[in-house]
């Protein structure tokens, strides 16, 4: 996931979807925050519009031990959604990372601290009636692929030790090349195909979760625009079987700014005025209005940390 909001369709609530592409065992994963849990219980869920409920989020500290608390889960509210999944005949899995986890990942998965890092995500799944474990490793790069390597095969072997067999599912964006080596340990690689666009140096303005290109370009580098189907294709490309692929698509309402008189031809820009720098929020010598005054942010699928 990402933000530090997800889950189901809900416009309180922002619900991050991944659904499978493949014609076989389909699959709609929808990430559930902790955080928002008051604002829409378990009960409200429709369980019948998905297949596992993601439950966001636990925390890697640097030690290996894990931060339960960050994005307001507690045993009453694990013990809740797990119920009412299972009276659904659903899976309940437990997430852990979010956005800006790298740092704790990076620890917890140091040879010294694996063995307890897995023992302990195993325990948390185990004490909580988890079906499953997914990652959520935010940024993920090349840098960190042994790291990553290592926790995914550790805890697909600790979990195999467990009937029935628990699911370990992932939510990723980059590094194909690693999801294709690691491929048979996962059920589920769901693909962040939202948040494409942001105040980042040589950006454009383009939509948050656009299916294709529309084959435009970045000026800049000349490389294609990203989109759900170039993310798609990246991953096939590098041998990823389609039968473990699904994109995400977020639901989410945040506030922003517009800018007046954008470019020709170039979509309205929309950004969050708690997070993107003056400089990111209008056209060079162009003033911005506000659209929405508020800073409260309720977006969808792959939560940070919890908003403030």
């Amino acid at each position: 996931m990402k933000s530090g909001h997800k889950l189901l369709r809900s416009c309180a609530l922002g619900f991050c979807f991944s659904t499978a592409l493949a014609a076989a065992d389909l699959w709609t994963t929808a990430y559930y925050p902790a955080y928002h849990q008051a604002q829409m219980a378990p009960e409200e869920i429709d369980f019948s519009v998905v297949s596992h409920v993601i439950h966001f989020s636990i925390v890697p500290k640097a030690d290996g031990s894990l931060d339960t608390v960050a994005n307001g889960l507690t045993a009453a509210r694990s013990a809740d959604l797990v119920a009412h999944a299972h009276a659904a005949h659903r899976k309940a899995l437990i997430c852990v990372g979010g956005a800006d986890s790298e740092a704790g990942f990076q620890s917890a998965t140091s040879s010294a601290n694996l063995p307890g890092f897995v023992n302990q995500l195993v325990s948390f799944m185990t004490d909580n009636g988890y079906d499953g474990v997914d990652l959520d490793w935010e940024p993920l790069t090349s840098a960190d692929a042994g790291r990553y390597a290592a926790l995914a095969n550790a805890l697909r072997t600790a979990l195999d030790l467990h009937t029935p067999r628990p699911l370990l599912t992932v939510a990723t964006a980059s590094e194909p090349k690693l999801f294709a080596s690691l491929q048979s340990q996962f059920d589920q690689i769901n693909l962040m195909t939202y948040d494409l666009a942001g105040p980042w140096p040589g950006w454009v303005v383009w939509f948050n979760a656009p299916i294709y290109d529309g084959g435009y370009r970045f000026p800049s580098t000349g490389s294609l625009i990203p989109s759900a189907d170039g993310l798609v294709t990246e991953f096939l490309g590098n041998r990823v079987s389609n039968q473990k692929l699904a994109i995400g698509s977020p639901s989410m309402a945040s506030c922003g700014i517009t800018v007046e008189a954008p470019p020709p031809g170039a979509p309205c820009c929309r950004v969050n005025p708690g997070r993107w720098p003056p400089q990111s929020r209008r056209w060079p010598g162009q003033p911005f209005r506000p659209i929405i005054t508020s800073r409260k942010t309720i977006t969808g699928m792959t939560p940070r940390r919890r908003p403030t």
